[in-house]
């Protein structure tokens, strides 16, 4: 299974990535490794939304890109949603995630096994070299 890690917050461009952080910024006691424990994975919330849709998972080759659904499909759009959000707890960053999921329509699950099985034969048809869009 494929994740996607969801920050407690995504600057929505580069010019917001730049935003100066005092010197006694962080919380008091904090740190960048303190910071780095509070990001929230999606693996979890993933699996929970295939097992709810009652999707039969694919295996696919590791560090496949090419043929990765959630990849391709899945995580760009979402990290569009949560881009520029502020979320002050993993639960936040989960029912975010929930939230986009659940307001996705089921064509749209759809879709994305349907282009995956175009690139499964787009990577067939070219003997598993690197293939681009």
């Amino acid at each position: 299974m494929d994740e996607t890690w969801v920050h407690h917050y995504t600057p929505e461009n580069k010019q917001q990535s730049k935003q100066w952080v005092e010197a006694g910024g962080l919380e008091a006691g904090g740190s960048a490794q303190k910071k780095a424990k509070s990001i929230a994975s999606a693996g979890k919330v993933m699996a929970r939304k295939q097992r709810d849709l009652r999707y039969d998972l694919l295996g696919h080759p590791p560090y496949s890109p090419d043929l990765a659904p959630s990849d391709f499909h899945l995580f760009p759009n979402l990290k569009k949603f949560v881009s520029g959000k502020h979320f002050a707890s993993n639960e936040e960053v989960e029912r975010a995630v929930d939230e986009y999921f659940n307001s996705l329509p089921e064509s749209h699950f759809r879709e994305g096994v349907l282009m995956l099985e175009k690139r499964w034969i787009k990577c067939v048809e070219v003997k598993g070299d690197y293939v681009e869009k």
